[in-house]
């Protein structure tokens, strides 16, 4: 099989902040507005020795996305200060059949409330918690398939508490307890070069980040992530969701803020 996928991608931002007080605390509040298009050439297409012999399916996708956002910024005492966020999405899939696959036009919204808490610091720490409603657009194709449509927008709601900390001199730690509950999963069927929805999944993990700057010309950073998926349906293959990650680490060194010759360079790893 091969597979093409050629894309162009379009899209921007506008926002606006302002200072105000309100009951005696200080405020920040933020209005803005984003968009994005993408318009997308999809193949896929059966080959021996590197030569097309047949086209399986092949789809002209556009995906259009535009979202409206209202923040305030709380600072309500020395040590609490809140975060409270509402969202507005609204996305366009056309998909247009040239060889193999549905035709359609499918039109979804979504409207997503979030809200943050940070306490501290204390002793050079914070504790953090937040919580929220959210999506992720599926596949335009299979949001157009007659036989199996997949959901546009599949809802999330996630939570997380974390605590931050520069209580060891010149690091930046942080550590954080997540979870999250999508609507619905969708899963690569690389065969048909498609995807195919299933049922609703939870996760939860962990991340673990470190900023280290031992001279003002050096940092390090490492990061580690793990989360546990599983589909929330009972099924006798098991519950694992393909494909999902469950561990990941990266780290970097970096080279800044140099004197004498090397004032203009930078480097990192």
């Amino acid at each position: 099989f091969e597979l093409q996928d050629s894309r162009y991608v379009f899209g921007g931002a506008v926002d606006q902040s302002w200072n105000h007080t309100l009951f005696g605390a200080g405020m920040q509040s933020t209005v803005g507005a984003q968009f994005r298009d993408d318009e997308i050439r999809n193949g896929l297409f059966h080959t021996e020795k590197r030569v097309r012999l047949s086209t399986d399916r092949f789809d002209r996708i556009g995906e259009r996305s535009g979202g409206l956002y209202l923040q305030n910024e709380a600072h309500w005492t020395p040590w609490l200060r809140t975060t409270l966020g509402l969202r507005g999405d609204l996305f366009g899939f056309d998909v247009g059949n040239i060889a193999g696959g549905n035709s359609g036009n499918v039109t979804a919204g979504a409207l997503e409330p979030k809200l943050g808490v940070v306490l501290g610091p204390w002793a050079g720490a914070e504790i953090y918690l937040d919580g929220g409603y959210g999506f992720h657009s599926n596949d335009a194709r299979g949001v157009v398939d007659n036989a199996a449509a997949a959901t546009p927008l599949a809802r999330t709601k996630g939570a997380e508490v974390g605590v931050r900390t520069t209580f060891i001199p010149d690091l930046q730690s942080s550590l954080s307890l997540w979870t999250l509950h999508i609507q619905s999963e969708l899963t690569w069927e690389g065969d048909a070069g498609d995807t195919s929805p299933s049922g609703p999944t939870d996760r939860f993990g962990v991340e673990f980040s470190n900023f280290y700057t031992p001279t003002p010309w050096l940092t390090l950073d490492a990061d580690y992530a793990w989360s546990h998926a599983r589909f929330t349906a009972f099924d006798p293959l098991g519950q694992r969701v393909p494909e999902s990650l469950q561990a990941t680490f990266d780290g970097g060194v970096a080279l800044h803020n140099l004197n004498g010759l090397a004032k203009d360079w930078s480097a990192g790893l």
